[in-house]
């Protein structure tokens, strides 16, 4: 009988690790259009984090725990995804705009918000509104420190 145990290589991805370089982030497209990126951003206000609280983001890994680490990326890596988080911002706008009525945008938005797992909708819509407070978008990994205190299982990025 051969071996019958399989590995999910997505799970593994996320041990003790966070990405270096933009070609190994992956990038998941709808037709032409860039949906999503392996990646968490969040904003930070003049020394304070603005993100979901960790209740949230812990309910959205099945790793979550009580001890969560926010790893920004190399400032180069920053640059570079950059440009591909504002474009999924556009694209999400763009589709709210085009499919739904304008009396429920401000819903639409406070979902964002509010709902992890819409971290580049919350940070730049943040950012939008207090850019000249000092508010500065962050881009990097989140991950969760596990409960033997070495390992940490990194969600995002």
């Amino acid at each position: 009988m051969g071996n019958d145990i399989s590995i999910n290589t997505d799970l593994m991805k996320g041990w003790n690790r966070t990405y270096q370089s933009l070609e190994e982030i992956p990038l998941k497209y709808n037709g032409k259009i860039l949906q999503s990126i392996d990646c968490h951003s969040w904003v930070n206000h003049n020394g304070r984090i603005i993100d979901y609280p960790l209740h949230k983001l812990k309910a959205e890994s099945m790793f979550g725990t009580n001890k969560i680490v926010r790893k920004p990326f190399p400032k180069m890596l920053q640059v570079q995804v950059l440009p591909h988080i504002v474009n999924i911002w556009k694209n999400k706008i763009k589709l709210m705009i085009e499919t739904t009525p304008k009396s429920s945008h401000k819903t639409i938005k406070r979902y964002w918000n509010e709902n992890a797992g819409n971290c580049f909708m919350k940070s730049i819509e943040y950012w939008k509104k207090h850019k000249h407070e000092g508010a500065m978008i962050i881009i990097g990994s989140l991950g969760f420190i596990q409960d033997n205190g070495d390992d940490i299982y990194y969600e995002y990025g």
